[in-house]
């Protein structure tokens, strides 16, 4: 990326918002070939070299974030993770039996877990795979007053997650 100058060593993981210079084609009439060869949509917006991007810089390199699921070309590990949502009545222990996530997409691992405390450790279930429009049930077993829920992918996809539904049973009182 030539508008950030020559990386000399970087040591450790470092994400940052800079501008991207890389490219001059803003329309149409800038591109080689013929209308033919034009593959965006009408009325998309083409490169802005104003508007900001996250960049990464990690081991002397720096990648532009959000245009692609890979480091160097391999696919990268990506985690989203939510924890301490509340479930049951206020200081109810509860078993969670079962997670409905509904989603799109690509194949992800999906991990429910539980917390006793809204920023206590997590006890996760373990990573499971589910295929969107495939799979609309995952058993789980663990307890808490509170519950996490992690999801991962280990390949260059997309996936959407619109909600999820945690099937439940109170336990006990504290």
């Amino acid at each position: 990326m030539q508008s950030f100058g020559t990386v000399l060593q970087v040591k450790s993981h470092y994400t940052a918002q800079g501008r991207d210079t890389s490219s001059s084609l803003t329309n149409y009439t800038q591109s080689d070939g013929t209308w033919a060869d034009w593959t965006v949509e009408w009325g998309e917006l083409g490169f802005n070299p104003s508007s900001a991007s996250t960049v990464i810089a990690t081991e002397g390199k720096i990648y532009k974030a959000d245009t692609t699921g890979q480091f160097d070309g391999t696919p990268m590990t990506s985690i989203a993770e939510r924890t301490g949502i509340p479930i049951g009545e206020q200081d109810e222990f509860v078993r969670i039996k079962a997670a409905y996530p509904r989603m799109e997409g690509n194949t992800v691992k999906i991990d429910i877990g539980a917390q006793k405390a809204p920023d206590g450790p997590v006890q996760w279930n373990g990573l499971k795979e589910f295929t969107p429009n495939v799979d609309q049930k995952m058993d789980v077993r663990v307890t808490g007053t509170h519950a996490a829920v992690k999801i991962q992918t280990d390949c260059d996809c997309e996936w959407g997650m619109s909600g999820i539904d945690l099937e439940f049973e109170p336990i006990s009182r504290r």
